[in-house]
């Protein structure tokens, strides 16, 4: 969606930043009525139901403005999260959400995807009854192996 029009600004997005399984694509807005028609709603509503229509199967895709104030004539990048079950997943669907930004986007000015699939990853597999018998979560054991690495 994002390489089809001047409208959009320049692009970053991120595997595995804050979660695993989680890829991130940032896009920034050129100036709202010089550049393009769209308000920053109207290109965000246009980029989640392409998404949805086109990748049936995908579980999330989130869509944050990244200024402190959003206004319909911000220049602030746009922020997609995609988050799956597994990296690959993540990264299909990374793929699939840029190739949309590209080609069908209005608004979207130099959409950018940075990839790092095939990075080596550690997969650790909690015994939740064990975790939950010695009083932890989860999310307790993750972020303490995300600390200790």
């Amino acid at each position: 969606l994002t390489g089809q029009s001047p409208g959009w600004g320049q692009y970053f997005t991120g595997y595995g930043v804050n979660e695993v399984n989680e890829a991130r694509l940032l896009m920034n807005l050129t100036i709202a009525n010089e550049q393009r028609k769209e308000t920053l709603w109207q290109i965000q509503n246009a980029i989640y139901r392409k998404a949805k229509a086109e990748i049936p199967d995908l579980d999330v895709l989130f869509m944050q403005p990244l200024s402190p104030t959003p206004v319909s004539a911000s220049r602030a990048p746009v922020e997609v999260l995609v988050k799956g079950p597994s990296m690959k997943q993540v990264y299909h669907y990374g793929q699939e959400v840029l190739q949309i930004a590209h080609t069908q986007a209005v608004g979207l000015h130099n959409p950018y995807l940075d990839t790092v699939y095939g990075v080596p990853q550690l997969e650790v597999d909690v015994d939740k009854a064990r975790a939950a018998a010695m009083g932890l979560t989860v999310q307790n054991i993750v972020g303490q192996v995300y600390y200790a690495i």
